[in-house]
């Protein structure tokens, strides 16, 4: 099995990537997954694996829409998965902060079958307060609130753990600001877990 996630720090255009990759692939239908709290679907035709929810139109897809405490689900599906056969030329896919940390990597790693990449994405802080500043206000013209976005001491959290995250050797690094860098690494994903997939 290969395990492919996708991390950063927030606005770094981690679901704009994975949107990307999957209406790639997407062109064949796609069967619903639920273990446990794991929730998410199944490309059969390209042996894909997809954590998350992504209804259209959400603000945050991603595993971000899965429970806080998905994370024993989602270790015990990558053990199941990983010790089934008929997984065996399968890519597991996710992205978001809610999976990509030490612990869950590690899980994944263990599997000496397992091939695993790793991507962090980064983005210039001065372009992150402008998308963020953006998001905050597409949410409120659809919700009709006030949102005043995260919190100093929320992003500087995000930013510790990505920059703590970066220093391990099995994680690419990539700066993502330009659409263009975002259809370059959509080709370099798809043909990835194409190749993985005919074996």
């Amino acid at each position: 099995m290969q395990i492919i996630g996708i991390g950063g720090v927030p606005a770094s255009g981690k679901s704009l990537l994975m949107k990307s990759i999957i209406s790639q692939m997407n062109q064949c239908g796609s069967t619903s997954l639920e273990f446990g709290l794991v929730k998410g679907f199944v490309l059969p035709e390209m042996k894909v694996i997809v954590l998350g929810k992504y209804a259209k139109g959400q603000e945050y897809p991603g595993t971000d829409r899965l429970s806080m405490g998905v994370q024993p689900d989602a270790e015990k599906l990558v053990d199941h998965l990983a010790s089934c056969r008929e997984w065996n030329f399968h890519t597991l896919l996710f992205e978001g902060d809610r999976l990509f940390n030490e612990k869950f990597i590690n899980c994944c790693n263990q599997h000496a079958w397992t091939i695993c990449h790793w991507l962090l994405l980064t983005i210039p802080e001065k372009m992150q307060r402008v998308r963020l500043k953006a998001r905050s206000a597409r949410e409120i013209t659809l919700a009709g609130m006030d949102r005043s976005g995260p919190s100093e001491d929320w992003l500087k959290g995000r930013a510790t753990k990505a920059e703590n995250l970066s220093k391990r050797k099995d994680i690419l690094i990539s700066q993502h600001e330009k659409s263009s860098q975002t259809m370059a690494l959509t080709r370099e994903i798809v043909a990835r877990i194409r190749k993985f997939a005919g074996g």
